[in-house]
């Protein structure tokens, strides 16, 4: 078993007051914020949906309890948006490090008003920064970038590296990332040397999503790795990094071979097809492309497939699926046949590497 592990996946829970207190004026009153009723804390934003206290309360409930109410201080874990408090939690779970994401946060790439949404991303990126300069050793943190001002992108992916921040997260499901004009974003990440991420649940369309949506959703992530593919942005931006993140990766192995399947198939009639890339799409997918999972036993087995220098485990702490605290017996039962070399890269190496943990 491995003695040591790193989340590739895992999130924060945004206090209270992080926008009321970092947004300027002209943005305020439309500021996503916690109202505290008699019965529970909500949170509240004219332009998103944004998930229920009980969302917020995640391990720290019974993952079918039918509880509706919850309070800062009382119910959420305080490690959520304390770091010196998750620390106790990482200890707990014998977790090294943890690569950060938003949970409110993830709701907010629905806002339209491209300035509001520039500014809640770069007032969340300010308070992350802080958040893992407490223990730079333990946490990584991913910023929120706005495309759709893409000097803009371009710009804080600039500054979240100053920040100390190790990637930058865009939203998944909402835009077409062959198109040149995304290239800027490219160049600036490849440059840079910070990943780019794309975490499921962060698209503009509707929330009232069923549960078969939450079990099909990796199809969002494989439209845009095929369309990004086969367009040939990885052989303009050879070094670009892109992780799918919470999508997990059993997937990959079938759809690697689907792609390089018409590849192959087309011959030399690939570029009248919108098949552009120049290198097999199984080369770019293992060099280019990293994948996230939680229990994936199916990505374990096929890694030789999908490519065992792409895979990160996670345990997705503190939201209510994570394997938190029983991390270690549920990474042994995934890896007990895999050997040792193998099962350091997923459950350590490979998070370490693309992040920056020694």
């Amino acid at each position: 078993m491995a003695s040591k592990a790193i989340s590739a996946d895992s999130h924060i829970i945004e206090p209270p007051d992080l926008w009321v207190t970092r947004l300027d004026a002209r943005f305020q009153e439309r500021a996503p914020r916690v109202v505290r009723s008699p019965e529970t804390d909500r949170w509240v934003c004219a332009e998103a949906v944004l998930p229920a206290i009980t969302d917020l309360v995640g391990v720290n409930r019974d993952f079918l309890s039918s509880q509706t109410a919850g309070r800062y201080g009382v119910d959420i874990l305080p490690g959520g948006y304390d770091p010196d408090e998750r620390l106790k939690d990482l200890e707990k779970d014998g977790i090294s490090g943890e690569v950060l994401y938003p949970t409110v946060g993830l709701r907010l790439f629905m806002v339209a008003d491209i300035e509001l949404q520039k500014a809640l991303f770069a007032a969340y990126n300010d308070w992350l920064a802080g958040f893992c300069q407490r223990h730079p050793d333990r946490y990584k943190g991913i910023g929120m970038i706005s495309v759709d001002d893409i000097e803009g992108a371009v710009r804080e992916l600039y500054r979240c590296k100053k920040l100390g921040l190790v990637g930058g997260m865009i939203g998944m499901e909402q835009s077409e990332y062959q198109l040149p004009k995304y290239d800027p974003i490219w160049a600036a990440a490849q440059e840079l040397g910070m990943p780019i991420n794309m975490h499921t649940g962060t698209g503009r369309g509707p929330r009232n999503r069923t549960r078969i949506d939450f079990i099909v959703y990796a199809v969002h992530i494989q439209r845009v790795l095929a369309a990004m593919v086969y367009s040939g942005v990885f052989d303009r931006f050879p070094k670009l990094k892109v992780v799918s993140v919470e999508s997990e990766a059993g997937w990959a192995a079938a759809f690697l071979e689907r792609l390089d399947y018409f590849y192959h198939l087309h011959g030399y009639k690939r570029k009248k097809r919108d098949i552009l890339c120049d290198r097999v799409p199984s080369e770019i997918l293992r060099g280019n492309v990293g994948y996230t999972f939680i229990m994936d036993r199916a990505a374990v087995v096929a890694r030789e497939i999908i490519g065992p220098d792409s895979l990160m485990w996670s345990s997705d702490f503190p939201h209510g699926g994570s394997t938190w605290p029983n991390s270690h017996n549920i990474i042994a039962e995934h890896m007990a046949r895999t050997p040792r070399a193998d099962e350091l890269k997923l459950v350590w190496g490979n998070a370490a590497r693309l992040y920056g943990f020694k």
